[in-house]
């Protein structure tokens, strides 16, 4: 009895730890010293296992705390990664971001990117690195724990797999700032939508001292949006202008632009053999389209097409013309004729060329031009004039005020003529 009596008192416990999900620690990452504006630092793995459960769960969310001296300001993003091809190791190849989290510690996450559902008898994976601030400071550290009441799950309760596998990690510290890095010397502004900023930045590469190295003409520097900043997805491009090769030390960019509109933007710059940095924060405004006559309609006359047709450009934020097949509409926007002609052109890339307008009545007039999603613009005042009568050619004539068909037959009415009056003068002389 006493031997049943110690059966029933261990497998209570069991049964009751069955049906919990359980957190265990995964491969440790090695302890690193890394430089300020590092990168997708490893610095935590841990498994949730269901191996003795009956039923599915599902993992919802997690919150991470920190047991180093570092704080918010230095770090910008930590990352949360399904261990996709379960090797234990990072790999941003194969692994799959889920989320991430800004802010204060304890970071928080939540609204996976894909449903974490553990099964009945699984383990899985995961992975948490710290993208470190360029403006981090020297000799901070950052290591990552997370206990089982951080752990957010569908329906079953998170205990601990066993004692001393506690999910903390490795120490991350912070470099001391005595290597090459660089500094934002000219901030990026003007920015709109899919536009090249109007002010586009500047970096200068500075040695241990501080000092620019205006000896360097090769190092080459490369630009990202910071972690953690802007609109969610947007792109920093194009590809071919997110490096430059420093020059005397300075690396300036050229033509770069962010696809989506939004606020709170930061640039990172990172080099080789350099620590990183970072811009000031700024902002990318939408890009408003309006239309522009840049062509008046002139030559007018009414009932026919004018001599000079009107032609529209669709321009951007910033005055360029903003490249489109939006359809242009013309219409009157003063005076009391009818306008007809194609009113609808299609502009070819953001230029809309019309061809045939015409107005049926003379008059003072006004055109006005429309497109979806546009501000819409009007045309000069011009004038068309009433069609001018066509008068009948006059007749040609010959000599003496009459009708000839020609100088050929005024000619031999002339000579006949003249052969009368000789022989009337020659009768009458014979006469007297």
């Amino acid at each position: 009895m006493a031997r049943l009596l110690i059966l029933l008192a261990l497998a209570a416990p069991l049964a009751a730890q069955s049906e919990s999900t359980m957190i265990g620690r995964g491969t440790l990452p090695p302890a690193a010293t890394v430089p300020q504006g590092a990168l997708e630092v490893p610095a935590l793995a841990f498994n949730l296992l269901r191996s003795t459960a009956t039923s599915d769960d599902t993992f919802t969310g997690l919150q991470v705390r920190n047991a180093g001296t570092g704080g918010a300001a230095d770090y910008v993003r930590i990352q949360l990664w399904l261990d996709a091809d379960g090797d234990g190791a990072f790999d941003p190849a194969s692994d799959t971001p889920l989320a991430q989290a800004t802010g204060a510690f304890p970071a928080r996450f939540g609204n996976f990117d894909a449903p974490q559902t553990i099964m009945n008898g699984q383990m899985r994976g995961y992975i948490l690195t710290i993208d470190v601030s360029p403006n981090a400071s020297a000799g901070a550290t950052l290591r990552l724990e997370v206990q089982p009441a951080d752990v957010t799950m569908g329906t079953h309760p998170v205990t601990l797999a066993d004692t001393g596998l506690e999910a903390i990690g490795n120490t991350v510290t912070v470099a001391a700032n005595g290597d090459p890095r660089m500094a934002v010397i000219a901030q990026p502004s003007g920015a709109h939508a899919d536009q090249a900023f109007l002010v586009q930045p500047s970096v200068e590469i500075l040695d241990a001292a501080g000092q620019r190295v205006v000896a360097d003409s090769t190092t080459v520097v490369t630009a990202s949006i910071a972690p953690g900043t802007g609109a969610a997805g947007a792109i920093l491009g194009p590809p071919g202008a997110l490096t430059a090769t420093a020059n005397s030390g300075v690396a300036t960019f050229s033509g770069l632009k962010i696809s989506a509109a939004g606020s709170s933007y930061a640039l990172m710059f990172t080099a080789a053999n350099h620590s990183a940095t970072i811009t000031a924060s700024f902002d990318v405004g939408a890009v408003a389209l309006t239309l522009a006559v840049t062509r008046q309609p002139a030559g007018a006359t009414a009932g026919k097409p004018f001599a000079t047709q009107p032609v529209v450009e669709l321009r951007n934020a910033l005055g360029a013309v903003a490249p489109g097949s939006v359809a242009v509409t013309a219409t009157l926007s003063s005076g009391s004729g009818a306008l007809g002609g194609t009113v609808h052109v299609n502009a070819l890339n953001g230029v809309a060329t019309f061809t045939s307008l015409e107005i049926d009545k003379p008059g003072t007039y006004r055109l006005e031009f429309t497109a979806p999603g546009t501000q819409a613009t009007q045309s000069q005042t011009f004038s068309v004039n009433s069609p001018k009568s066509e008068s009948k050619p006059p007749e040609k004539t010959g000599w003496f005020g009459c009708a000839a068909q020609d100088r050929k037959d005024s000619a031999w009415t002339l000579v006949l003529l003249l052969g009368t009056a000789i022989w009337v003068r020659r009768r009458l002389t014979h006469a007297n």
